[in-house]
């Protein structure tokens, strides 16, 4: 459960980091990595900017899907763990009766 909420946090930690470049208006920045100053930024600020924004956006569009779909398997497959060990727990087992014979043994 820690891991499936802790991969869930960093997908919304990629999401929001993505958004917030988005809305600072990084993707013109982009265009230095073309070769094409943004207007009106300093080439090196636009670079760094421009840079980070490819990150964001890979970790946003790549990152956070697969980190989504790896906690929602994990959370299935520990959902089903736990009922496969739950049905086949010593305490569902039936009882020996004492003096029975096993079907496995002589019963001695």
């Amino acid at each position: 459960m820690k891991t499936e909420a802790t991969m869930l946090a960093a997908a919304g930690a990629l999401l929001a980091l993505y958004g917030a470049l988005e809305a600072l208006g990084l993707r013109d920045w982009v265009s230095v990595l073309s070769g094409t100053p943004a207007p009106g930024v300093p080439i090196e600020q636009a670079m760094a900017g421009g840079a980070l924004y490819v990150l964001a956006y890979f970790g946003a569009v790549l990152g956070a899907p697969i980190l989504t779909l790896a906690a929602a398997v994990g959370a299935v497959g520990g959902w089903l763990l736990r009922r496969a060990r739950s049905a086949v727990s010593p305490l569902s087992a039936p009882a020996r009766q004492p003096g029975r014979a096993s079907r496995h043994g002589s019963g001695a």
